[in-house]
């Protein structure tokens, strides 16, 4: 499903616009700005049922849901995401098939059709208005119909479907299918070293507003640097439990640790040692940042600087853990400076 990719898409542009677009943008789209400079795309979602669901009152979400009912689906429930604040769905069912109808302050309204086959495949429709260049898992197999109607994206489902044995999913098991595609998406993109630069790119495409390389650059390692510290905390968090720690030793924790994960930017990597003390102030991050770009071993990245330094001054391996991706920790020696 392409639930991630849509997500991914407005969290790109919301980076984007909070480095580099102009005073009045921030403050007309301010609450969305700081929701995502605070906030990396989450590894896990929750949808909750939306009692007083008044968007799907206006007048183009009216046109749309009609359209559906003429199709011949059924309205289910609206619901919103909690770790995504102001993203809001409808869902409709037809026999096999998934409709959501989507909403956000800045992405507007768009549209997945969904079926599930027998054989594990995941066949989407969607009119996804950003990130439909970001890639998705191999079970996925998707068409992209920007500007699409309903009627050209129904029949492009039936076409797509053809030949497939589909799994129906009831209304009551949509909670879950929708939770636990989000949670497959996200595990197979951190393994693959998260958001890389060329999607990044492909998201600024479609934005209206062109920026610089430098600024593209900026909102990209801020975008990385989120993502970096979502995966430490996450990390952290299962070596608290794992050890059962107490709050002040797992602050201790959190601060005095770094991790090495299987896959990232290296680039990125680097600004994130920085920031979390295992670089020295004193050193030339930009030249270091650069002397290891297109690096793709980052536990050798690490194991290099880690052994330049005094082996009192040495970070030391914690643990290994695989979620949200196959990922070392290492603690720091008490900071001195």
């Amino acid at each position: 499903m392409l639930f991630l990719e849509i997500i991914g898409g407005i969290f790109v542009f919301l980076i984007l616009a909070a480095v580099v677009v102009y005073y009045y943008i921030k403050i007309k789209f301010g609450k969305w700005l700081k929701a995502a400079e605070e906030n990396a795309t989450p590894l896990t979602i929750h949808i909750n049922k939306d009692l007083f669901p008044e968007w799907t009152e206006e007048k183009q979400a009216q046109l749309l849901v009609k359209k559906f009912i003429a199709h011949g689906f059924r309205s289910g429930e609206a619901y919103t995401i909690p770790e995504m604040e102001g993203v809001q769905l409808l869902s409709f069912y037809k026999e096999a098939y998934i409709a959501v109808l989507y909403t956000h302050p800045i992405a507007g309204l768009w549209v997945d059709l969904v079926a599930k086959s027998d054989d594990g495949s995941e066949l989407t429709v969607t009119d996804m208005p950003m990130g439909a260049e970001i890639s998705n898992r191999p079970e996925m197999k998707k068409i992209v119909m920007k500007g699409a109607s309903i009627d050209e994206m129904v029949e492009q489902l039936y076409a797509l479907t053809s030949g497939y044995s589909l799994t129906f999913i009831h209304q009551d098991d949509f909670r879950s299918f929708f939770e636990n595609a989000y949670k497959k998406d996200i595990q197979w993109r951190n393994r693959n070293g998260g958001l890389s630069y060329k999607e990044f790119l492909s998201v600024e495409q479609e934005m209206k507003q062109k920026h610089s390389d430098k600024q593209l650059k900026e909102a990209f390692l801020e975008t990385k640097l989120q993502e970096l510290e979502q995966w430490h905390h996450s990390v952290v968090e299962q070596y608290v439990e794992l050890n059962k720690l107490e709050d002040d030793e797992s602050t201790e924790v959190a601060w005095q640790s770094v991790i090495v994960p299987s896959k990232t930017d290296p680039v990125s990597y680097a600004y994130y040692l920085k920031q979390n003390g295992f670089i020295n102030e004193n050193v030339n991050l930009e030249k270091l940042a650069n002397h290891f770009k297109g690096e793709v071993n980052i536990q050798m990245i690490f194991e290099r600087l880690n052994e330049n330094l005094s082996p009192d001054l040495r970070a030391t391996i914690a643990g290994s853990f695989n979620h949200p991706l196959p990922t070392d920790l290492y603690l720091l020696p008490e900071r001195s400076y």
